[in-house]
């Protein structure tokens, strides 16, 4: 309760915390019951100008349950705050020593609470930034300096804790609503490096509901067909799996079918190999004829210097430097129009690069695969006519056309595997394929990024994705 001395500092004064606040001067009074993070809240506002001491709420001996009295007033720093003293007691009756205690909100031999460690790996949630940023972060926000080795043991130590039990949160509201096993999947391989080394990041998403079944990896050097079979035994064996999404390597067909399922080979990737093919013909093209219009200008610039030397006359020319002027002028306009028609040669062959370019790709946009076959067909007749990078790609699509088209007979299945491609520069970007030393670390960001992945775009959670003092997430799975 208040007493009768008129405060020095009365920013505690409100209604809703005098049930739990006293204070005296310039000392604020608190019971062990709260927690030290409560103090952030005036480091924050640049207000934590007051003396604190904790005391136990219930000042009762709890060996024989006699009074205690006052014997020392001890300080500590929790969460390196400075000017906090606790309690400690002597009970008047069995005189044992009892203390004041931080140990609900933290651990023994530590100063920092349970929420402030756990910052670290919860930035981590948000954006993968250095120990050393997030060290300067939480001193301007919360006005605590934590050493980068402290925020990177704290970070070392409770991460596979948090992530783990956030994982069995997610994986719960996931079974519950029936947020995957569909039948569809996007299958692709990502690699990153840890300390160095390359690592095979295997990978399985659900094409309905964008659920990403967990990372496989293996060391990039031993990767092979027996892996990825692997792989897809662990994620397919229990689940209904019919349809499967992926790029053009050829190993994937021979593996599809071994489970007995239907093949989509990836429309994009298909158009970016056949681009591959195409594109350097046209930039050849391209850089030809760009010196081919260097040399027409210095053509037209002699041209016009020759032209105002020239005299033109009625009649035969006489004079021989006239006729020698002449004769050039006559010479340089028959090289430009050779340059011109050269020129107009090439262009025309860019256009019917990219007119082949486009009846390409109008073969995967036919509403139904009976027109689909008839423009494949048409394009292919005559082969031997076609120019031979567009000739190249039309067998290959010849070639795989039944696992190009699958998605034309079921409006189910997606014509590319664009969705597990952004699924990995979401969360494993390029710039942080070659970051992580070890492949522990690799592993919690690509845990971290998936649940974030889940709660954003499976189970459509737009909320903040975490609180900075909320620690009972792990209350929330006990029995």
């Amino acid at each position: 309760m208040y007493k009768n001395k008129t405060p020095t500092n009365n920013i505690l004064d409100l209604t809703c915390l005098k049930s739990i606040v006293s204070h005296d001067v310039d000392e604020i009074i608190l019971p062990d019951c709260l927690s030290p993070d409560f103090l952030l809240i005036f480091k924050m506002l640049g207000l934590y100008d007051f003396k604190v001491t904790y005391v136990r709420t219930d000042e009762v001996c709890p060996f024989c349950g006699g009074k205690l009295h006052s014997k020392s007033y001890p300080s500590r720093k929790p969460n390196g705050l400075e000017d906090v003293r606790i309690k400690d007691y002597e009970c008047s009756v069995c005189h044992t020593r009892v203390n004041t205690s931080f140990n609900d909100f933290i651990e023994p031999y530590s100063n920092y609470t349970h929420a402030v460690k756990h910052w670290g790996v919860k930035l981590s949630e948000i954006g993968e930034e250095s120990y050393e940023k997030k060290s300067e972060l939480f001193e301007a926000i919360f006005g605590i300096k934590l050493p980068k080795s402290t925020v990177f043991d704290h970070q070392n130590k409770v991460s596979d804790a948090y992530l783990e039990t956030k994982e069995a949160l997610v994986e719960e509201e996931v079974e519950s609503k029936g947020l995957k096993d569909n039948g569809v999947y996007h299958y692709d391989e990502q690699f990153p490096c840890a300390d160095g080394d390359p690592i095979a990041r295997l990978m399985m998403l659900d094409s309905k509901t964008m659920y990403p079944y967990n990372d496989y990896l293996e060391n990039a050097i031993i990767f092979d067909v027996e892996i990825i079979e692997k792989y897809f035994h662990l994620v397919l064996d229990e689940i209904p799996h019919e349809v499967m999404v992926t790029d053009g390597y050829s190993a994937y067909p021979a593996i599809i079918e071994s489970f007995d399922m239907l093949q989509q080979r990836c429309v994009f990737h298909m158009m970016y190999n056949v681009g591959q093919e195409v594109y350097p013909v046209i930039n050849r093209i391209t850089r030809t004829n760009k010196g081919k219009y260097t040399k027409l200008d210095k053509i037209n610039e002699k041209l016009k210097r020759t032209l105002d030397a020239y005299e033109p006359t009625i009649g035969p020319i006489t004079d021989k430097k006239q006729k020698k002027l002449h004769d050039t002028i006559k010479q340089l306009e028959k090289e430009i129009r050779t340059v011109k028609k050269s020129i107009k040669h090439d262009e025309n062959k860019i256009k019917e690069l990219n007119n082949y370019l486009e009846r390409i790709s109008n073969i995967f946009k036919a509403e139904n695969l009976s027109l689909a076959k008839g423009r494949l067909s048409r394009l292919t007749n005559n082969t031997k006519f076609l120019p031979h990078c567009i000739a190249n790609s039309a067998n290959r699509i010849k070639k795989n056309f039944k696992e190009l088209t699958a998605f034309m007979e079921n409006e189910l299945i997606p014509k590319t595997n664009n969705l597990i491609e952004l699924y990995f520069k979401t969360t494993l970007p390029g710039h942080l394929k070659r970051r992580y030393r070890t492949t522990t670390g690799l592993l919690r960001r690509l845990k971290s990024a998936r649940i974030r992945w889940i709660q954003r775009n499976v189970l459509k959670d737009k909320s903040p994705i975490n609180n900075f003092f909320n620690y009972d997430y792990i209350n929330r799975l006990s029995p």
